[in-house]
């Protein structure tokens, strides 16, 4: 067989098969643009079944969303509830125990009064049984006054001259220039006794005896300080408070801390009074505070500001006033510029020293007020800061600080009152809690209603 007739049996078999190879390719093409087709199919559907189930997500996240916002409301308003629930039940508290009291104060008139008919029955019965022993011993009993009334009034004599003698030596030596008795008069014949109030400043103007305090180049600002308070014992008086301040009233530097302060309160003990004293010893500045009530046995005396630095106190005020004199294109160069810049901080310096003679004798008032005084009277002083710091011009850190250290104070006030009397503290702490919440921080308001509650379910166990 030559070469030629197999290449020509090749391409005949190759004609044969070529039909069939092209239709088997076009089966796999329609095939594969089939399956491109239903595959595309496919991932359409998926892709919607996948929005369908995203918008029943988020639909299910808005309800649930509106669910706890439902539930928020809710449990606001049974939190309202509960407080006026709270202040119903106290007015209610307290009315049942004015009723009670009123029931037993009426008792015991009644018993009294029957109590004195029996004894005057019983005295009667006596004078007519023997009168003539009741005369005996009316006559003895005469005789025996009459002595008794002459060695009392030798015994009276001889106090009564040794009480001069001794005020006599007390009156050199007193640390303010009233008389106590003067002093009582025009304190005890107001309906409501005030607090009054003694002052010592820093510097007396007017000192007759050399001290210490007179050489330490303090900036004189008695009557600055002595408005400052006057200011802020008005406020207090005004909000039913009474204040009788003595201001100008101290004597001299030389009578200080304790010794001052028991001198005062030897004469004036039955009445409630407190002393700011303020001194100065060299580079230290002291604030220390004297108080007590009616009922004291003694002083309270206690130093609430200690080794403050005034002088660097001074120096930061100067510092801080050249910088932003700096940042205005001030500059220092005239003796009127100097005079200037020096006016200003010691302004500065006294307005800050005025913030703190009124914050520590507030604190002190507002215990008073709560604690003691017959008409007890929420603290005032947390709602004075405000003004009292713009009159400074504090920086907001330091009003932050000061804010917390009065409030933590007067919170101390109402835990020591309730474990006197716990039955009035709901009332109070409500009232705390208010005055609390508008104080720019609200700083402790969470706590004071969490102790209202508590102290509801401890009452109602």
């Amino acid at each position: 067989m030559s070469l030629g007739s197999i290449i020509n049996g090749i391409a005949k078999v190759a004609s044969a098969i070529a039909p069939g190879l092209m239709a088997i390719n076009q089966t796999r093409s329609i095939t594969t643009q089939a399956k491109s087709v239903e595959l595309a199919q496919q991932r359409d559907h998926a892709n919607f079944e996948l929005g369908i189930k995203r918008m029943e997500f988020d639909a299910k996240m808005e309800l649930a969303r509106q669910a706890v916002r439902a539930r928020e409301r809710q449990e606001d308003k049974e939190f309202s509830l509960q407080l006026k629930q709270i202040e119903a039940e106290t007015l209610i508290q307290q009315e049942k125990m004015r009723q009670v009291f009123n029931a037993l104060e009426a008792q015991k008139q009644r018993e009294f009064t029957e109590s004195i008919e029996q004894f005057k029955a019983e005295l009667q019965i006596a004078l007519q049984a023997d009168s003539i022993a009741f005369q005996r011993w009316k006559t003895e009993t005469d005789r025996q006054f009459s002595l008794e009334i002459t060695l009392l009034n030798a015994q009276i004599n001889r106090q009564r001259d040794k009480q001069n003698r001794d005020d006599q030596r007390r009156d050199r030596n007193n640390p303010v220039f009233s008389v106590a008795d003067d002093i009582l008069k025009t304190v005890e014949n107001r309906s409501e006794i005030p607090l009054t109030v003694f002052f010592s400043p820093p510097v007396l103007r007017y000192d007759p005896l050399p001290n210490a305090t007179a050489q330490s180049q303090f900036p004189m600002m008695e009557a600055t300080l002595s408005g400052a308070l006057r200011e802020l014992f008005e406020q207090y008086t005004q909000k039913q408070r009474p204040i009788k301040f003595m201001a100008g009233e101290w004597v001299t530097k030389n009578r200080r801390a304790e010794s001052a302060v028991n001198d005062i309160f030897r004469e004036l003990n039955s009445i409630p009074v407190l002393v700011l004293e303020t001194e100065v010893e060299e580079s230290f500045f002291n604030i220390n505070i004297g108080f007590w009530n009616n009922d004291f046995d003694d002083a309270r005396f206690k130093t609430v500001v200690r080794k403050f630095r005034w002088q660097d106190t001074i120096s930061e005020i100067s510092q801080n006033l050249l910088k932003k004199w700096q940042l205005e294109g001030r500059q220092i160069q005239t003796d009127y510029d100097r005079a200037e810049f020096s006016r200003r901080s010691r302004e500065t310096f006294t307005h800050y020293m005025e913030l703190l003679h009124c914050i520590h004798v507030g604190m002190v008032t507002d215990e008073y007020f709560l604690i003691y005084a017959p008409n007890r009277q929420l603290p005032l002083l947390p709602s004075l800061l405000s003004d009292l710091f713009d009159e400074a011009n504090l920086p907001d850190e330091e009003r932050l600080n000061l804010t917390k250290a009065v409030i933590d104070y007067s919170n101390q006030l109402f835990d020591a009152l309730e474990q006197i009397e716990p039955a009035i503290m709901i009332d109070l702490r409500l009232q705390w809690a208010n005055i609390l919440q508008n104080i720019p921080s609200r700083y402790t308001f969470e706590e004071q209603v969490e102790k209202i509650m508590q102290t509801w379910l401890k009452q109602r166990k």
